[in-house]
């Protein structure tokens, strides 16, 4: 939600989806915006053009697909699937569809890893790039 609204002109929380009525009703006060119990109601609706999957990893090619299917993109929260055939089936979907579909990995995205891909020319043909991420956080100042 905090990347959602950080770049408000790039993007904008059309629904909540929830099979718990409570907290569909919840999520849909807290952000203004309608909620869904069912995915398959939700990606009738038309003004929603991209769905975040944020659910339990044996769930994300099935949704996955069924939006790719609806001519929705799909940003998928890692790990991106169960199994390679689950993962096929969403890339499958995806492409058939001609949808996006993205498995969330921020650390992408970091100037590190931009900084380091300006020496991949040098080093050679790079096969494993294994790095240490290590953050602290003060109680004061972690996230909720």
């Amino acid at each position: 939600m905090d990347a959602l609204n950080h770049w408000p002109e790039l993007c904008e929380l059309s629904a909540v989806v929830d099979i718990n009525e409570d907290l569909a009703k919840s999520y849909s006060e807290e952000f203004n915006v309608p909620y869904y119990t069912s995915v398959e109601e939700s990606l009738k609706d038309r003004n929603i053009d991209a769905v975040i999957i944020c659910l339990p990893h044996n769930l994300h090619e099935p949704i996955s697909v069924q939006a790719s299917n609806t001519g929705k993109h799909v940003l998928v929260e890692k790990v991106m699937a169960t199994s390679v055939a689950e993962g096929l089936s969403m890339v499958d979907a995806a492409k058939k569809n001609n949808s996006k579909l993205m498995v969330a990995q921020s650390r992408r995205y970091f100037q590190e890893f931009h900084e380091a891909r300006k020496y991949f020319d040098k080093i050679g043909k790079i096969t494993n790039s294994p790095y240490n991420f290590t953050c602290y956080f003060d109680k004061n100042v972690a996230p909720p």
